[in-house]
């Protein structure tokens, strides 16, 4: 069966419609792995996947659910070497003893965090078995696998897994990875610590793979995928004259047609882009003009002075601090650089200075880890298992 991809927009988007081979849930009780997977938050100007191999479907043997054999199962064969013991050939809501369920699920490497869910059903009391996810073919060499019993998980023991009924399921950055591997009595460090590590080192796309052993039913294997954005971009604002006073300056979100020009949570200009940066002077506060009597200006009206530095690539500055050190260093150390909160309205800025000679200028999205060509300077990251 082939993979299930599922988009919802970041900023809380509705599921699209999934295509038909995909049937819907009916049968099961309580909350489904799909559930799970829908509800789980990525941050705004992330893009969310679903990647789903098999069908949850309460392990109904309606659907063709049989694995294709793939290098893993051949590495897997030799691996064994006890003919006849322990199978490889075990598709989804196959009932069958000792059968090793194989497969893999590719994951795009732009995937900033996600969560993997399982459903599975145990034929056997002892709990012994496992589940092993990462690079399985190379792990004796790189170490880059997770392996994990269904005991532990169940009693309680510390593990990046939990259960909730027949569900288990984790976060891709807690499926940690060996610190070293030791090959013919020489121990050699792993280059990633967790899967999300693996993930993100490749090129367009990993391969993960996984093998749940071996007396084990297994209902379907799902991963909510949070993409970052493509390309990174910052964000700007417009520049004017305000029309109300000609000494004042407006930074405005909207083009004059009343269209939204800027994007704070993922960036609306591309970093290769070189534009002045707005700056402010920080404790400054002029006296609100006598003719701002309308909400919007009042709102808008920062108390301080705005400068622009000369142009600068937007991926020149690396960081939060490196932008408010271009400000300091150009005007002055009481200068940052201008946030999109620096007026009460997040969508217009008035202030104190002079024409701008630039109609588009690079601000600070303090607040959003996709809206600036720089990194905030402190990590802003809320995910959570559900």
């Amino acid at each position: 069966m082939g993979v299930t991809l599922i988009a919802l927009s970041s900023s809380g988007g509705k599921p699209e419609k999934p295509n038909s081979s995909t049937p819907q849930n009916t049968g099961l009780i309580g909350e489904t792995g799909m559930d799970k997977l829908n509800r789980f938050e990525c941050l705004k100007g992330e893009t969310k996947q679903i990647i789903l191999r098999g069908v949850e479907d309460g392990f109904s043997a309606a659907n063709d659910e049989t694995i294709a054999k793939t290098d893993l199962h051949t590495f897997m064969q030799d691996r064994f070497g006890r003919k006849g013991a322990v199978g490889i050939d075990r598709s989804y809501d196959d009932s069958r003893l000792d059968q090793v369920l194989l497969d893999e699920i590719e994951i795009p490497s732009r995937t900033a965090q996600g969560l993997i869910v399982v459903r599975i059903q145990e034929r056997m009391k002892l709990r012994n078995d496992t589940i092993t996810i990462g690079d399985i073919i190379n792990k004796s060499r790189d170490g880059h696998a997770h392996v994990e019993t269904f005991a532990r998980i169940t009693n309680g023991l510390p593990s990046a897994w939990r259960e909730e009924g027949e569900l288990i399921f984790a976060n891709l950055k807690d499926l940690t990875f060996a610190t070293g591997v030791i090959d013919n009595g020489t121990s050699y460090p792993r280059t990633h610590a967790n899967l999300l590590e693996l993930i993100q080192s490749a090129e367009t796309s990993q391969s993960v793979e996984f093998a749940i052993s071996e007396d084990t039913m297994v209902d379907f294997v799902g991963v909510a995928a949070c993409l970052r954005p493509e390309e990174r971009k910052g964000t700007t604002f417009l520049t004017s004259l305000s029309p109300l006073d000609k000494s004042l300056l407006r930074l405005k979100c909207e083009k004059e047609d009343g269209t939204s020009h800027c994007n704070p949570y993922n960036g609306d200009t591309s970093c290769a882009a070189e534009l002045p940066v707005a700056c402010i002077k920080s404790g400054q506060r002029y006296k609100m003009p006598d003719n701002a009597t309308d909400l919007i200006t009042k709102s808008s009206w920062t108390g301080s002075e705005i400068k622009f530095t000369p142009t600068v690539r937007g991926s020149s500055l690396k960081t939060q601090n490196s932008a408010h050190a271009l400000c300091q260093s150009t005007f002055g150390p009481d200068w940052r650089t201008l946030n999109i909160h620096d007026g009460s309205m997040i969508d217009v800025i008035l202030a104190k200075g002079g024409t701008p000679e630039h109609s588009k200028v690079w601000v600070d999205s303090p607040m959003e880890p996709y809206g600036n060509c720089w990194a905030l300077n402190a990590s802003i990251d809320v995910r959570t298992v559900p």
